[in-house]
């Protein structure tokens, strides 16, 4: 959680949202790990960027603005697009939406609160009038979706069950997309191959890439076009 904040103090926010929710809220720490069922809030006066699933925080320089940089922090993630949606909330200005672009070419996702529900709308309208949201709903919504993603993905499986039958249903989806399209894909690493099918399946609210086969193979059109899945050499 990334907002835009002044001062040196710790922000009152994860104490706000540790009032709200069940998971455990923290004020982010340098070279701190992600871990499941924890919020992580970067503090004042520090840009976060993510790298190899740790936060490297990086000290503002006297009068830099915005910061935290949204920007960065989207940009930092590309690296593991296949495993994040961004989501960008209320907020003044634009940042966020280079970070953006680049989270999304990368193949992350990008939910956006819809502008004209959002407090400050400016942030969420740059993403939304780039085209970059692949879904665009209120915050409260955008919030039910995405614990409705989780809980679906993970409810019920252990780890090890649920990683094999996803690599069983990802080279499934590489043949099913190769035989609708046409595509020879002998030369797409398996990574580079996952990305689109991770965005498609977030986009469709989809819990898992074994949901994603099934539906695709009701619906072969869900995996897109030629030029719309398949990844860049």
């Amino acid at each position: 959680m990334a907002q835009h904040l002044g001062g040196q103090e710790p922000p009152s926010l994860v104490h706000l949202l540790q009032s709200v929710t069940p998971l455990k809220v923290q004020a982010a720490r340098n070279g701190q790990a992600l871990l499941p069922g924890t919020v992580l809030v970067v503090p004042p006066g520090r840009h976060a960027e993510l790298e190899n699933l740790r936060l490297r925080l990086h000290a503002v320089p006297a009068g830099t603005t915005p910061a935290p940089s949204i920007d960065r922090l989207l940009a930092s993630a590309a690296g593991v697009a296949g495993r994040v949606i961004g989501i960008i909330l209320s907020g003044t200005g634009r940042d966020g939406a280079v970070g953006a672009r680049t989270l999304r070419d990368a193949g992350g996702t990008l939910w956006a609160e819809r502008p004209q529900e959002a407090p400050f709308a400016s942030m969420p309208q740059a993403i939304v009038s780039r085209e970059l949201a692949d879904h665009v709903d209120t915050a409260a919504a955008l919030g039910r979706r995405l614990g409705s993603l989780t809980a679906a993905r993970h409810g019920g499986q252990t780890p090890d069950s649920t990683m094999a039958g996803e690599r069983d249903a990802l080279a499934a989806l590489i043949t099913l997309l190769a035989e609708h399209t046409g595509l020879d894909l002998q030369q797409y690493q398996t990574a580079t191959l996952r990305r689109p099918f991770e965005r498609i399946l977030r986009q469709e609210g989809l819990p898992s890439l074994a949901a994603l086969l099934r539906a695709g193979q009701q619906r072969p059109e869900l995996l897109g076009t030629p030029a719309q899945s398949a990844p860049s050499a």
